[in-house]
């Protein structure tokens, strides 16, 4: 993922890791480190929860058994204390942690959906990834309040909810 190629697709596509992963056919844990290097401007966190290597769902002792797999944020962003990336305790969340209560990321894999939020002076986004019907992954990318806009296209393209879907247009048909 070269610099000149990752950062301008980054930045149209609103942040958002999901795309960014298909695009450049690397892991997610790639794609969410590369943000924070690449990236100078908007100063942003992005979190990766994803589940344990080898363990089975059964073994699990929290509700997903999803874990802090990339955890990165860029100079600038700061310490979020009490916000919804991190749950109640507020601060940065720490590899090897679990999804914290009440957390945007938590709302997300409870419910299947991309959840978004405001509070303070920062703006964050947490996406499920969810394949063959169970919950995988999710990834939150966090920014700064008066950077929240630059997430706009990633809400567009997710599957946030009470987004009006645009009806798809009738196929048009003709004797070819």
């Amino acid at each position: 993922m070269q610099p000149r190629a990752f950062e301008p697709l980054a930045v149209e596509w609103g942040l958002d890791v999901l795309r960014l992963q298909q695009a450049f056919r690397c892991s997610y844990a790639a794609v969410s480190i590369r943000l924070a290097e690449v990236l100078r401007n908007p100063p942003l966190m992005v979190v990766l929860y994803a589940a344990e290597d080898g363990k089975d769902p059964r073994d699990r002792t929290d509700s997903t058994g999803l874990r802090v797999k990339v955890a990165r944020r860029t100079r600038g962003f700061g310490t979020p204390s009490d916000f919804p990336v991190c749950g109640d305790r507020g601060g940065i969340p720490r590899w090897g942690r679990p999804i914290p209560p009440g957390s945007l990321a938590e709302q997300a894999a409870r419910h299947g959906t991309a959840r978004y939020a405001q509070y303070g002076n920062y703006a964050a986004l947490a996406r499920p990834v969810i394949r063959q019907g169970k919950l995988k992954r999710v990834v939150v990318v966090a920014v700064p309040e008066s950077c929240a806009s630059v997430l706009g296209p990633q809400m567009v393209a997710s599957d946030m909810p009470g987004r009006r879907r645009q009806p798809m247009a009738a196929a048009a048909v003709g004797p070819w």
